[in-house]
């Protein structure tokens, strides 16, 4: 059995330098053109690479409040998420989501790609719950046009642990709406 232990400073250095001292990728960038798939050579380095990432949106793109509707044991509950709630971090952009993975490139064209499944797609599902898209294409879409992921490489067996401490850390302190999850 492979094994995985904290590393304190990987995780400092990592949740310590959000957003800044990550790498950035703007989406507009890779967006595909007519025919033509999403570029995404310029991800090419990070297939089967593990590490953390987070989409940012532009602040005054999401209006004043964010609804969406959670399952909870009794039925569902409306959550408000206020806006202005959230920090700008970088040029007025905001965090919707912070995932982690073993593979980056996979897990940000699941993100890019219009689904119809509710994992995989965290960010199309809270822009259509909250009503900032109307559809998952027009959720990718606006991505596309708005969006900048930001991502820090944690490769290997070994990061497995680091991963999930900087994704939670992250939600703890930035409290993205698009992570609060359903209860199971």
């Amino acid at each position: 059995m492979r094994s995985t232990e904290l590393n304190d400073r990987a995780i400092s250095d990592a949740v310590g330098g959000f957003p800044k001292g990550w790498r950035l990728l703007k989406c507009s960038d890779i967006r595909p053109h007519g025919q033509r798939l999403a570029d995404w050579d310029s991800l090419g380095r990070v297939m089967g690479r593990g590490g953390v990432y987070a989409f940012l949106v532009p602040k005054r793109l999401l209006g004043d409040t964010l609804s969406q509707s959670l399952h909870a044991k009794g039925g569902n509950v409306l959550l408000h998420y206020r806006v202005g709630s959230l920090k700008a971090l970088l040029d007025g952009k905001v965090c919707l989501y912070v995932g982690r993975t073993f593979d980056l490139l996979t897990r940000l064209q699941q993100h890019l790609r219009p689904s119809t499944h509710r994992s995989g797609a965290q960010v199309q599902t809270g822009l259509v719950r909250s009503g900032v898209c109307k559809s998952r294409p027009e959720a990718v879409n606006w991505l596309f046009d708005t969006a900048t992921i930001v991502y820090r490489e944690m490769p290997g067996d070994s990061e497995v642990a680091n991963r999930d401490i900087v994704e939670v850390s992250l939600c703890g302190k930035h409290r993205p709406p698009f992570n609060i999850k359903a209860e199971h």
